[in-house]
C-alpha cells in the first residue's frame, strides 16, 4: 500500500481500516504458523538419528523463517497505521 499525502481523510481512514484488517490477517497466519514452528521444534527434540535430526532441523528453521517474516509484515502494517493516524490527525487540526 503507498501512502500519499495528497489523500483526502476518507482514503487515509480507508487505507488504515485495511492495513488494520491486513494485521489481523497476518496476526491469524502467525498464530498457524506457531503451531507448526512448536510442532517442529517437538521434532527436532524426538528425532532419532542423524539424517532424521538434520530432516527436522531443517523444517524448524523454515518455521523459524516464517513466523520472522509474518512478524516484520505485522510491524510494517502497524507503522502504515502509525503514519496514518499522524496524518488524519494533522488534516483534522487544519481545519
Amino acid at each position: 500500500m503507498d501512502l500519499n499525502h495528497s489523500d483526502d481523510t476518507g482514503t487515509q481512514l480507508s487505507k488504515m481500516l485495511n492495513a488494520t484488517n491486513e494485521v489481523c490477517r497476518l496476526t491469524q497466519e502467525l498464530i498457524a504458523v506457531g503451531d507448526i514452528l512448536n510442532k517442529s521444534e517437538i521434532g527436532v527434540l524426538e528425532a532419532v538419528g542423524k539424517e532424521e535430526k538434520r530432516k527436522a532441523k531443517i523444517i524448524r528453521q523454515q518455521a523459524k523463517g516464517k513466523y520472522k517474516e509474518i512478524q516484520v509484515r505485522i510491524k510494517a502494517q502497524k507503522e502504515i497505521i502509525n503514519s496514518l493516524k499522524v496524518s488524519i490527525r494533522a488534516e483534522g487540526s487544519s481545519l
